[in-house]
């Protein structure tokens, strides 16, 4: 018995070789465990918790500690430092749940502040980029305008020097030539376009009643009317269909410059029918706009390469002034 007294962790009554206690005298009352509840170990919004398995096993030790011992003094002793383990235990378990809850706090104000933070990058970097493609935009604008302006400033250096040089030639010889005036004309209207869709769309808009329509305009009507007294004929419909490919008629090798070696000097446009009055109605409407030089006189030859009128400021004029009209 003082053997296994010296072996066990907790106080052991000494052994009696007596028969059981029959003085009617009660052995020391150990209190009971039920008299310590436990203490209610609750979280934040009202959740419980379970013990670890460490302080589970050392719940157990206590209690096994307590039930095992002989002296009451003992068991009091053990029961309150049974209650002061419990306490620490909630006290310790309470302390975590708000360090875990202040720590999910940081967590979500950090995640709430990253991004925000990464919000405000990308507003950032959109306002960078729109900036970027603002400013890209104006420097287009810009060179496009730039290329327009230069376009604009060539086209017309370009007919003032071919204008020039059909002068000096019309000066100096007969010069029959039925596309550069209409060259020059369409350089000054339509800066930003090729001579041929310049000439499609003056055609179209000015010339005819409308795209692949083959009646005359009024402008057209009225030149070809005035050309009829010159034995040129009233034929509409082919003058339209002449004006329809005017550009490629103009193009060909034999309406680029030539010499008449039997006429005076002078700026000679024209042909065979229709395509004399097709060009007449050409060089009139120019004539009238300003969109040829007024100073420069134009005669009218028919198929045979005679002259047969002047177009002069718009108009159909014959070949000698009368008398009175000086």
């Amino acid at each position: 018995a003082a053997r296994a007294a010296a072996r066990a962790p907790w106080p052991v009554a000494p052994a009696s070789s007596s028969m059981p206690n029959c003085t009617g005298i009660s052995r020391p009352v150990i209190p009971s465990l039920r008299s310590c509840p436990l203490p209610l170990v609750r979280l934040r919004g009202g959740s419980s918790v379970s013990l670890p398995a460490d302080l589970s096993e050392r719940l157990s030790l206590y209690k096994d500690i307590v039930q095992r011992s002989d002296r009451g003094e003992d068991g009091k002793i053990m029961t309150m430092l049974y209650a002061r383990e419990l306490q620490e235990i909630a006290r310790l378990i309470n302390e975590t749940a708000r360090l875990m809850e202040e720590k999910r706090d940081e967590t979500a104000r950090l995640i709430k502040e990253k991004e925000a933070i990464n919000e405000e990058k990308r507003n950032e970097i959109a306002r960078l980029i729109e900036e970027k493609r603002n400013e890209t935009a104006r420097l287009i604008k810009e060179k496009r305008n730039e290329h327009k302006w230069r376009e604009k400033v060539y086209s017309s250096n370009l007919a003032e020097c071919l204008e020039k040089i059909v002068c000096l030639d019309a000066e100096r010889v007969a010069t029959l030539n039925n596309r550069a005036l209409i060259e020059i004309g369409m350089l000054r209207t339509y800066r930003n376009m090729s001579m041929s869709d310049g000439v499609s769309k003056t055609v179209n808009s000015q010339l005819l009643m409308g795209r692949d329509s083959l009646r005359l305009s009024t402008h057209s009507k009225q030149v070809c009317q005035d050309l009829a007294q010159y034995d040129f004929g009233l034929d509409e419909r082919s003058v339209a269909k002449e004006l329809s490919g005017l550009m490629h008629e103009i193009s060909k090798s034999l309406h680029s410059k030539a010499f008449l070696p039997n006429e005076p000097p002078g700026y000679y446009v024209g042909g065979s029918p229709p395509l004399a009055q097709a060009v007449a109605c050409m060089i009139t409407y120019l004539q009238k706009n300003d969109l040829i030089t007024n100073d420069l006189m134009v005669y009218l030859i028919d198929g045979s390469k005679k002259p047969r009128c002047k177009l002069h400021q718009g108009k159909v004029l014959p070949l000698m002034a009368p008398t009175w009209a000086s």
